[in-house]
């Protein structure tokens, strides 16, 4: 075998050689009687020819390599996301699986780490009482109940959607995220400061919730979009409080009164819906005002109140216009 030091055709042999010159004849262009080269070749000495191929051929190799696997790393990426995706919105929607206990009773089915007990029996028949008086009741819709304090679907629904409600609507899921005493009725909330309040009344407002979706679409009910917040949570607050409205020594125009007082000494969004219960921002209460107002005093169903596009603003001032006038008669 011949030298490679004594081929004129080095580095790449015969072979290359040949290649080379099929190549070079198979790009040139006839022009008249000339022959021209295309500009990226024209100036390649003959012993560059065959190591300028084979760098070119590399080049390419390592062109489409870099493509392939910058669209493998992009499948791979996009194809994780949506898995976690998938399994978190699965975690949030259906959690069930988590819980230890489970108790069902006529439409609820109730999920807790904790033992179940039937003093929460009585308050699920009394939350049902309140929502069977509500225009948008479903009498076939299921509960889930999930009681969740200190558990790890509480950690992870922390983390997704943001600590501080003591409760919240998912679907059917009706989860409590604070600790509760079923034999007294208590929840206890810890977010903007310690107190306790009526669970029947929670779990009335939450499964409100649940049937605003179930009625109107989750499209038109979800965490990024949803109606005014007076609309969204004065109609829960409606039903929910109706044990306080429908008592004989109530009176809106005194409960108006004390909402204007109680907003103008606020320092911030949070008010005293009851005496000796819990804060809430200021939109819970204001809003059942008006739906309140809307439903008792001039007759609208929710089903307007939603449709309605008169301004917040609007709908507050001709509340309080209306409060003004029957103070002035009765003056």
């Amino acid at each position: 075998m011949a030298h490679a030091g004594n081929n004129i055709f080095a580095p790449g042999g015969v072979d290359m050689w040949l290649k080379v010159l099929l190549s070079l004849f198979r790009s040139v262009s006839w022009t008249g009687r000339s022959f021209k080269f295309p500009p990226d070749r024209k100036y390649l000495r003959w012993w560059q020819a065959p190591r300028h191929f084979e760098l070119q051929n590399r080049r390419q190799l390592k062109t489409i390599y870099m493509k392939r696997t910058i669209k493998r790393v992009f499948a791979v990426t996009t194809l994780t996301i949506l898995i976690t995706i998938s399994g978190l919105a699965t975690i949030l929607l259906f959690p069930q699986p988590l819980f230890a206990n489970k108790m069902e009773h006529k439409q609820f089915t109730v999920y807790s780490n904790d033992k179940i007990t039937a003093d929460i029996v009585p308050l699920l028949d009394n939350a049902m009482a309140l929502v069977e008086k509500s225009e948008i009741n479903d009498p076939n819709y299921q509960y889930d109940i999930l009681l969740s304090f200190n558990s790890l679907f509480n950690k992870i629904d922390d983390k997704l959607l943001g600590f501080g409600p003591s409760a919240r609507a998912t679907d059917n899921n009706v989860t409590i995220k604070v600790r509760v005493d079923t034999k007294r009725d208590l929840f206890f909330p810890t977010f903007h400061r310690k107190c306790q309040s009526s669970l029947t009344y929670l779990l009335a407002h939450e499964m409100i919730h649940c049937l605003q979706a179930h009625k109107y679409g989750i499209t038109k009910f979800n965490p990024l979009k949803h109606p005014e917040m007076w609309k969204l949570e004065g109609y829960p607050e409606y039903v929910a409080r109706q044990p306080k409205l429908t008592n004989k020594s109530y009176n809106l125009t005194s409960e108006i009164d004390r909402y204007i007082e109680l907003e103008s000494k606020s320092a911030d969004l949070w008010v005293l819906i009851e005496e000796g219960a819990c804060e809430a921002p200021n939109y819970y209460y204001k809003g059942r005002l008006m739906v309140e107002y809307l439903m008792d005093i001039k007759h609208w169903s929710y089903d307007k109140i939603l449709n309605d596009t008169t301004s917040t603003n609007s709908v507050y001032e001709d509340m309080i216009n209306w409060r003004n006038e029957l103070k002035k008669k009765k003056n």
